[in-house]
């Protein structure tokens, strides 16, 4: 049984992953050796351990890649059951939810286009994680 707050964490953290190996993985890519790779020839040089500096950076790009996708994946069902949390729960509760963690919309922006406070807001915030546990919708 997890919390709805353990559900809005691992999301968040998801997100934090999916930024950080998409960033590793694009500079992984604009490395002189990765864009200089050249398959026309008819053997890549290699270093004495027997791999050359493109393979390596090719290898661990594909390696980030793979992390990435299962990242992704996992995203996608913690975003999937908190969206259905959100639809269950209904209301401003549901609304705010799905609007703050599902869209990931900053609480200002929220309150600017509900027109409530964000202090208001972040009481309905707390309300509705409470509300979501008691009703055991993230389960």
């Amino acid at each position: 049984m997890s919390s709805a707050r353990d559900l809005v964490n691992q999301l968040n953290s998801d997100r934090a992953r999916i930024k950080s190996l998409r960033l590793r993985i694009e500079e992984l890519r604009k490395d002189d050796g990765y864009a200089s790779f050249d398959y026309s020839q008819t053997r890549v040089q290699t270093s004495p351990n027997g791999t050359s500096p493109q393979e390596r950076i090719a290898a661990r790009v594909e390696e980030l890649t793979n992390e990435l996708a299962e990242a992704t994946m996992a995203y996608t069902n913690h975003k999937d059951k908190l969206e259905r949390a959100s639809k269950e729960l209904g209301g401003l509760q549901g609304d705010y939810i799905f609007l703050r963690y599902v869209c990931d919309w900053r609480p200002e922006r929220i309150a600017d286009m509900l027109h409530y406070s964000v202090r208001y807001l972040a009481n309905i915030d707390m309300v509705a994680v409470r509300e979501m546990d008691r009703r055991r919708l993230c389960d």
